[in-house]
């Protein structure tokens, strides 16, 4: 088990979002259907949380990374941006900035090199993430 690579979806150019594909959460879902409100509950909060630390550590990694040059100017418009989604009555999220250019920075473009801030921001929570689903789907189970 354990879950899936995350990834990053581009979407030509427009919005993007981060997603990851945890398998296991379908069945967690199942067992918390069983298992009554308190449960969904918990595990929509320990999805809130993540979603929130992702657009947290994205934001700040974000800031760091385009900081305004001498010559150049930093809106902090695409930091600004990162807005979370719950989906599927709290237990999914969607995180991503809304800037037009947000995929460019992230990926980067034939003469930019990429300056990842959502891939990192993903990986750095998603341990925590599944060890609170783990740990909510032991106390249920």
């Amino acid at each position: 088990g354990g879950p899936h690579c995350p990834s990053i979806t581009d979407q030509q150019g427009e919005a993007m979002s981060v997603s990851a594909d945890w398998s296991e959460v379908n069945e967690l879902a199942a067992d918390l259907g069983k298992a009554g409100l308190g449960a969904a509950r918990k595990a929509q909060q320990v999805v809130a949380k993540a979603a929130a630390d992702v657009q947290r550590t994205g934001a700040a990694t974000a800031q760091q990374l385009f900081k305004p040059p001498p010559e150049g100017a930093s809106t902090g418009a695409t930091a600004n941006s990162i807005g979370v989604d719950l989906e599927n009555g709290g237990l999914a999220a969607s995180i991503g900035p809304t800037t037009s250019y947000a995929a460019y920075l992230e990926f980067g473009t034939r003469r930019m090199s990429p300056r990842p801030f959502m891939g990192p921001a993903l990986d750095a929570v998603e341990p925590s993430f599944t060890a609170a689903m783990g740990q909510l789907g032991g106390d249920i189970l």
